[in-house]
């Protein structure tokens, strides 16, 4: 009974904490609203295309990232846009379409909407830059209108626009790096002792494989820990003592890091070589308790990681 509480308190905790959640949740949702008010509601559920491609879901990590800096981005860019309407409305109100410019506001707004919507920003919406003065066959250039033309597709359309794009660029390919950096660890070296699988298998004589299957499994090291998780605290001896502080620590000294078998230094401590042949001859203590607890412990991350 209270192996099953246990359980079931793991698996809401896992369930909860995940992003995941918040998802199915708001699918849910808006699949009501799609049955119960418009069917226009049903259009968010192609959203889920995010979650079925890694690759997607590394996009959006790209631009949840630098967050911080993209909303500061993005505020400099309201600034620099109203500083260039309050500049429009001042010099040049006569020459927006449609009179836009006839409060300060009304100008900011149109200098807003219109930022993006013509090629040349938004001296494309005003009056062009030049005059044709008829009487005396001449054209006149407003060369003030000219610099401020491009001084606003320069600096807004150019270069903050780079820097914002930048800033999402870069996240995505540390994103992707990191992820392929992980996956090749994970493929070529063996997690629990960190040695490559060509050492392993020069020093061992055994494939990187038959090295994580039985000398160092990972699914060994955590039913040790569900082992002394499940033992009573006074029943424990100097090794599972040990190890159980440095679990409350957070701290894996007693993993076997670098220490990997066959593959000691001759001045590595006698003392730790020891300690490590202790720790792993542990792990053969066989306990229905101990898988039982471990389960409590890795099934419900397993059940969510398959769901």
């Amino acid at each position: 009974m209270k192996l099953r509480a246990q359980f079931l308190l793991n698996f809401t905790w896992l369930l909860v904490a995940r992003l995941q959640f918040y998802y199915n949740v708001s699918y849910l949702l808006f699949a009501l609203l799609g049955i119960i008010l418009h069917p226009l509601y049903y259009t968010y559920h192609l959203l889920s295309v995010i979650f079925r491609y890694k690759k997607l879901v590394n996009v959006l990590q790209a631009i949840s990232g630098p967050i911080v800096g993209i909303i500061l981005t993005l505020l400099l860019f309201v600034i620099v846009q109203y500083i260039f309407s309050v500049i429009t409305y001042v010099v040049y109100p006569e020459q927006m379409l449609d009179k836009a410019c006839s409060k300060l506001l009304n100008c900011f707004v149109s200098t807003v909407d219109m930022t993006f919507k013509f090629d040349g920003g938004v001296g494309s919406s005003m009056d062009p830059i030049y005059k044709v003065d008829e009487e005396a066959k001449s054209v006149k250039l407003d060369l003030r209108r000219l610099f401020l033309d491009q001084l606003f597709t320069y600096i807004l359309l150019v270069l903050l626009l780079q820097i914002l794009a930048g800033l999402i660029i870069d996240k995505f390919g540390e994103i992707r790096e990191s992820s392929e950096r992980m996956e090749e660890e994970l493929k070529c070296t063996c997690i629990m002792c960190g040695e490559k699988g060509d050492v392993i298998e020069r020093k061992t004589g055994k494939t990187l494989e038959e090295h994580k299957q039985y000398s160092h499994n990972l699914w060994n090291y955590l039913f040790f820990i569900g082992y002394i998780k499940d033992k009573p605290k006074t029943e424990l001896n100097g090794i599972e003592s040990y190890v159980d502080d440095c679990f409350k620590q957070e701290n894996i000294s007693w993993l076997p890091y670098s220490l990997g078998e066959g593959m000691d230094e001759e001045n590595k401590e006698e003392a730790s070589r020891a300690k490590l042949k202790d720790i792993l001859d542990t792990f053969k203590i066989p306990s229905d308790k101990m898988q039982a607890q471990i389960i409590s412990f890795t099934l419900p991350q397993m059940i969510l990681n398959y769901c």
